[in-house]
């Protein structure tokens, strides 16, 4: 393996901003999973304004939580990586515990109940036992496994991301250049394997940035110490971009979608970057005792609040509340649900909690289990 490069701890302000970070990002990815609405034209004119509200929360400013969650993982690996096999083999076993089992265990749950609804609803799924496993392990009906698989590979493939990298400022800012690159123009070099890519450019890139930012620790100190000018400034800059790309295309769409042109590609990448900087100089200012503690439980509101949670809810809620309006009830209801039951389960089943959670846990008082560090607190 390459020798290791050198880089600096952050400061305990930083580290707890990325547990804040992680918990609104979890809020976002909530939001972006429940949204009940999205304009069906390109033109914002003809679409409601429920629909063009989601898009512009959901679509447009949520968007941010998965590269903040590949930028935290790639910081967190590499922080504390020496560039050794050793250190190598240690964080596999660590991330497999922390990320593969509480993978394993979500797909295990989601594929048993998508097979028991498909057949109580008399429309069995007709796969042969390739095609079962494959669903189970490399696509399972839990959507937001998508970036947990992501993340078990960039782990396997950490050595070769430092290689890239290398040990110099200059090769390193070539690698985050051509990644920057492809994910800007959302190419997608990697095959699809099972219905996702094997590995997406998003998660890459900003895995990789957060590789080379712990070189530069004084960067993220400055980026959360913003001043209060700066940050409204940003979270204005942000607003007006996501309006533009809604307005330049209201049915904009990336995933597994060619729903977009170059103008409006451009506005919500551009909006991304913005919005990433902007939330770590908010979260900064939020790193309050309850928010600290909570952040414990944000992983396990990941994993739990999609399927088969989403596919009950969505289909109890359709019956009081007209469909494209759900989102507006569900989202809070599932957001304080989960953490809820995240408090609970750590107080009166804490072993479990431990488990699926990986070691991420919330504080609750003295029954609790011993918390990880800040960076177990999200699915990064």
């Amino acid at each position: 393996m390459s020798a290791p490069y050198r880089h600096h701890d952050v400061s305990v302000s930083v580290k707890e901003t990325f547990q804040v970070v992680a918990l609104i990002a979890t809020v976002m990815v909530v939001g972006i999973h429940y949204k009940s609405a999205v304009p069906l034209s390109a033109e914002a004119a003809d679409a409601t304004w429920n629909a063009l509200t989601q898009d512009f929360l959901f679509g447009g400013i949520a968007r941010v939580a998965v590269p903040l969650f590949a930028f935290a993982a790639g910081f967190f690996y590499y922080r504390s990586d020496d560039g050794t096999w050793g250190c190598y083999l240690k964080k596999l076993g660590q991330r497999g515990r922390s990320v593969g089992l509480p993978y394993f265990i979500v797909a295990s749950v989601a594929i048993f109940a998508w097979l028991m609804i498909r057949r109580l609803t008399n429309d069995p799924a007709n796969m042969n036992w390739p095609q079962f496993v494959a669903t189970w392990w490399l696509h399972p009906p839990a959507e937001q496994l998508w970036f947990l698989r992501d993340l078990l590979v960039l782990v396997l493939i950490a050595p070769v991301i430092r290689f890239a990298l290398g040990a110099s400022g200059l090769r390193a800012a070539v690698v985050i250049l051509i990644l920057g690159g492809a994910w800007f123009l959302q190419w997608e070099p990697f095959p699809i394997l099972v219905g996702w890519h094997f590995l997406h450019i998003e998660t890459l890139f900003f895995f990789a940035l957060g590789a080379v930012a712990t070189r530069y620790p004084d960067w993220l100190e400055s980026i959360c110490r913003i001043s209060t000018v700066g940050v409204c400034g940003l979270l204005g800059l942000w607003g007006v971009l996501l309006l533009l790309r809604i307005n330049l295309r209201a049915d904009f769409d990336l995933w597994y979608s060619d729903s977009y042109g170059w103008l409006d590609l451009f506005a919500h990448k551009t909006a991304i970057l913005v919005g990433g900087v902007a939330l770590f100089g908010v979260a900064y200012r939020l790193r309050y005792p309850i928010l600290m503690r909570l952040s414990g439980a944000a992983f396990f509101v990941y994993l739990v609040h999609e399927f088969p949670l989403r596919a009950i809810l969505v289909r109890g809620a359709d019956q009081v509340v007209p469909h494209p309006y759900t989102c507006w009830v569900l989202t809070p209801l599932v957001v304080v649900g989960c953490f809820v039951a995240a408090v609970l389960t750590t107080r009166y089943f804490p072993l479990a909690m431990q488990t699926l959670s990986g070691g991420r846990v919330p504080s609750v008082g003295k029954r609790s289990l011993p918390k990880r560090s800040a960076q177990a607190n999200s699915p990064a």
